[in-house]
């Protein structure tokens, strides 16, 4: 029997991920994907304090100086955790993430989305951004009867060394 390799090796111990090792044994700073912190980079469409109606195609970003594995988006209506005159009604909030050196030339990475009459969500996910490359997102949808106020998102990554 021949033994494969693992293409991605997460070493909870440690706090790092690695690719191409078979076991932590052959995990080594060469093939180190991801440092030890997960991390956190929250962006605001719109001050959380006050009810401004959120508008689609907003874009904003974040560049990043490291190669980085995002595992999960929180997406966030207001200050608050109830329902509330702040939340989307009739659908949901979606957003699209892309990755790329410019808006331009990005590629989609995915979505998150914020369902109707719901405060808060988390999504997980995994992608992967090289350094010096730029997270976009872009507001698609805002809800139908009555669009989401005070929108924050917040990706959660690990950053490489």
């Amino acid at each position: 029997m021949t033994r494969r390799a693992r293409s991605l090796l997460i070493d909870s111990s440690l706090g790092k991920i690695f690719t191409g090792a078979a076991d932590s044994s052959s995990a080594t700073a060469a093939n180190l994907v991801a440092g030890s912190t997960l991390r956190s980079t929250q962006r605001n469409f719109g001050i959380n304090t006050t009810l401004v109606a959120l508008r689609q195609n907003v874009i904003t970003s974040v560049t990043f100086p490291a190669n980085v594995i995002i595992t999960s988006v929180k997406v966030k209506i207001g200050n608050l955790t109830v329902i509330s005159p702040w939340t989307p009604a009739g659908s949901s909030i979606i957003v699209t993430l892309k990755t790329g050196l410019t808006y331009a030339t990005s590629t989609s990475a995915g979505n998150v989305s914020l369902p109707a009459l719901t405060a808060s969500a988390t999504t997980a996910t995994s992608i992967s951004v090289a350094a010096g490359y730029t997270l976009y997102w872009d507001i698609i949808q805002i809800g139908s009867t009555r669009a989401g106020m005070g929108l924050s998102i917040t990706p959660y990554y690990y950053i490489g060394y």
